[in-house]
């Protein structure tokens, strides 16, 4: 990722901060994979357990990258996975989407050569900040219901 590809992303909201870590967003990593040529991107389900609610998909972004000074077709693939235990209550209807969607983003990210972890692959729980204030406010609140 150029520091140009950097700037964009952050002057364009495409850029997540929880805590001390940055994470890209979605649609950070789908600008990124046009600007850097990605020809498709197909995806495949390759487990589901519809009871459970698990799904596990593959992903194959494809594009032209220069391999040693030459212009290559390459495919990068990649698997993810959700369950209702590993997602946001907010999206637990969508479990099957969100599986495809960590799948695209773990290929993409590969193919965009991004360190940073996306958003989307994320679990539920890991997306909201850690607020200690908050925590320490919880506990001395507990403690005086306690004291009554």
């Amino acid at each position: 990722m150029t520091p140009q590809h950097q700037k964009y992303l952050e002057d364009n909201d495409m850029l997540a901060k929880i805590g001390d870590r940055t994470f890209i967003k979605y649609a950070g990593l789908l600008y990124l994979g046009e600007q850097m040529g990605v020809i498709s991107i197909i995806t495949r389900l390759t487990y589901e357990d519809l009871d459970k609610q698990i799904f596990h998909f593959k992903a194959n972004v494809k594009g032209i990258k220069v391999v040693h000074g030459e212009p290559r077709e390459v495919v990068y693939s990649f698997q993810g996975d959700a369950n209702p235990d590993n997602v946001s209550r907010m999206v637990r209807d969508s479990v099957r989407r969100v599986a495809e969607t960590r799948a695209v983003a773990r290929a993409l990210r590969a193919y965009c050569s991004v360190a940073m972890c996306s958003l989307e692959e994320l679990a539920g729980d890991d997306r909201r900040p850690k607020d200690p204030s908050l925590k320490r406010l919880i506990q001395y609140l507990l403690v005086q219901t306690l004291a009554i």
